[in-house]
C-alpha cells in the first residue's frame, strides 16, 4: 500500500496522512489545499501549474491562512 507523507515544517517531523486533511481552494488565481492536522489548522500548500503537470509546490505552514470551515 503507498503511504503519502508530508513534513511538519512546525516540528521537523513526519506527518501522518491519516491525521491530516487536505481541502482543495485557490491562491491568488492558483490551485491550492488547505491542511488540517489533528483537527486544528495546519496551513496552505500552492500548487504552481503548467501545461505538462505540476512545477511547484509552495508550503506556508501557517494555521492563520486556513479559513475557517
Amino acid at each position: 500500500m503507498y503511504e503519502r507523507w508530508t513534513v511538519d515544517r512546525l516540528n521537523g517531523r513526519p506527518m501522518d496522512p491519516t491525521t491530516a486533511n487536505n481541502h482543495p481552494t485557490t491562491a491568488n488565481n492558483h490551485p491550492a489545499t488547505c491542511t488540517h492536522h489533528r483537527g486544528g489548522p495546519w496551513g496552505m500548500a500552492v500548487l504552481t501549474a503548467t501545461r505538462t503537470g505540476i512545477a511547484r509546490l509552495t508550503a506556508f505552514p501557517d494555521p492563520a491562512l486556513v479559513p475557517p470551515p
